[in-house]
């Protein structure tokens, strides 16, 4: 049952770049003449300024996440073609309610934002643990503060199992049974999230099957954790599911859907990326 498999994730808790390269200034207004066609009278087409320029909209925000999608060196107003296709640009359950919130959400897909959102921290965190691990010695990346604290090297352990069970998690939670009321039950959530999962005032237990072996080297760390992120990247770019239509009870946080539980990745990789900044920061850790 869902139930078995969600039973030790309950109790973890803890359980601006953007992606890519921006989208050029410099295509007005050859883009805009291209993008007439899709309806552009102005830059406000895509962009949330009538110069253009930083800020985009969700139309905008679509363009990027498929330039990074489609691998291409810029973007292509052509694209917008499918636009309307990829469910992007409905409303969000913030600004209505109810079933017409799930129709109007393209059955509760990813928006463009919110596809844009969940890659820029996936590779933020990955990015940050990274930084932080890449250059540590032997000594410094198995030093454990306390004999009931981990080291960074445990820490890092804790994030590589995370990564992976939390994304087979969201596709568990796609087999649960659609919720008609879903925009209602989670409307603020993934605000929520961006504060509460990182708080670090809050100490949670982690549940024996994620606690670490203490067997993992940097060198193995290193090779794997970009993988395995790079998988839920991928997830994310193609995910054309109705992920928000279904719901799972965080016993912290409340009812989450599916994209709240896949932001949960990168979040729980965040929160455990301050634990680390925590251990390099004890009195007796070692200066190399």
């Amino acid at each position: 049952m869902i139930k078995n498999f969600f039973r030790f994730s309950l109790v973890v808790f803890g359980l601006v770049l953007l992606v890519g390269s921006s989208m050029p200034v410099v295509s007005y207004p050859p883009f805009l003449r291209l993008a007439a066609k899709f309806g552009a009278k102005d830059c406000t087409f895509c962009h949330t300024q009538p110069e253009g320029g930083e800020g985009w909209n969700d139309r905008g925000l679509w363009l990027k996440t498929e330039k990074e999608r489609r691998k291409a060196e810029k973007v292509d107003a052509n694209w917008l073609a499918d636009y309307k296709a990829e469910g992007a640009g409905g409303a969000t359950p913030a600004t209505v309610s109810g079933a017409d919130a799930s129709k109007d959400n393209g059955g509760g897909k990813l928006t463009a934002a919110e596809r844009e959102k969940a890659i820029e921290l996936l590779k933020k965190s990955l990015d940050e643990t990274v930084k932080a691990v890449e250059s540590l010695s032997d000594a410094q990346w198995s030093y454990k503060p306390a004999a009931d604290r981990w080291s960074v090297g445990e820490v890092s352990e804790h994030i590589l199992f995370f990564d992976g069970f939390l994304l087979a998690l969201v596709d568990r939670v796609m087999t649960t049974p659609v919720n008609p009321e879903w925009a209602i039950q989670t409307k603020g959530r993934a605000e929520q999230m961006m504060t509460a999962v990182v708080d670090r005032s809050a100490k949670f237990q982690a549940p024996e099957p994620a606690k670490p072996k203490g067997n993992l080297t940097r060198a193995e760390f290193l090779k794997q954790f970009p993988e395995v992120r790079a998988k839920t990247i991928k997830y994310v770019l193609a995910n054309d599911q109705s992920l928000k239509e279904h719901t799972f009870s965080h016993p912290a946080l409340g009812p989450m859907n599916g994209y709240h539980w896949l932001l949960l990745i990168p979040l729980h990789n965040m929160r455990h990326n301050l634990q680390i900044d925590e251990v390099k920061t004890t009195e007796r850790y070692p200066k190399k």
